[in-house]
């Protein structure tokens, strides 16, 4: 593979990223050992769960290695981070569910794709991201235990079309975000937040790209 000096300095920004906090576990379950990501969703993964991405098709997720494949500068700015991604995507997510244990394969297959293909629990355009809706908090939170498998009677009524899938670089950006907020009447203190720390995350990405340069 020819040494590209651009895609080895966004790797390295990359890496940085994902050492934050948020980052550090993966997205869709357990596991501490996070070496791939999803740039269309912004979310980096463990091994096991990028292989679930990977064979959902290209149309849902865009999956790659941390280390070993190049990264574009556009690919990069897609990279919002864990606690964005899940703050969308999870944001009618039973109080009392959780994401499920590394070693339950067959739950981590069902919750990437209740998650990303059906997007179950998927903020709607009608939510504001101050009003999520969700169940009755419970004492604790049980991880997600997929369905059983439904009689063979009812398997076609149960069939559902999935959701059409939109990737999360193409929802407007910070900016644009702010810039319709300026003619809305006092926008919500959440909504505020959000565009802060989307603002904040950019500016981190221009400061570790100066510091490379």
């Amino acid at each position: 593979m020819n040494y590209d000096p651009l895609s080895e300095k966004n790797k390295s920004l990359l890496l940085e990223l994902s050492r934050r906090p948020e980052n550090r576990e993966c997205a869709d379950c357990t596991s501490r050992v996070v070496k791939w990501a999803c740039f269309n969703h912004g979310i980096f993964v463990c091994i096991k769960c990028s292989g679930i991405h990977r064979d959902m098709g290209r149309e849902i997720s865009k999956v790659k290695s941390l280390t070993l494949d190049k990264w574009t500068t556009e690919e990069l700015s897609g990279m919002c981070g864990n606690a964005l991604a899940n703050a969308e995507y999870l944001f009618n997510l039973p109080s009392d569910m959780t994401k499920p244990d590394e070693n339950d394969d067959r739950a981590r297959r069902h919750w990437i794709e209740n998650k990303y293909k059906k997007q179950l629990w998927r903020r709607r355009p009608d939510q504001s991201p101050a009003q999520p809706q969700q169940q009755q908090p419970q004492p604790q939170q049980q991880q997600f235990v997929p369905p059983t498998q439904p009689h063979p009677s009812q398997s076609a009524s149960l069939q559902l079309q999935p959701t059409p899938v939109i990737p999360m670089q193409q929802q407007p950006t910070s900016l644009q975000m702010m810039s319709q907020q300026l003619g809305a009447p006092s926008p919500s203190p959440s909504q505020h937040q959000l565009c802060l720390q989307i603002l904040q995350l950019q500016q981190d990405i221009l400061q570790m790209q100066g510091a490379f340069m």
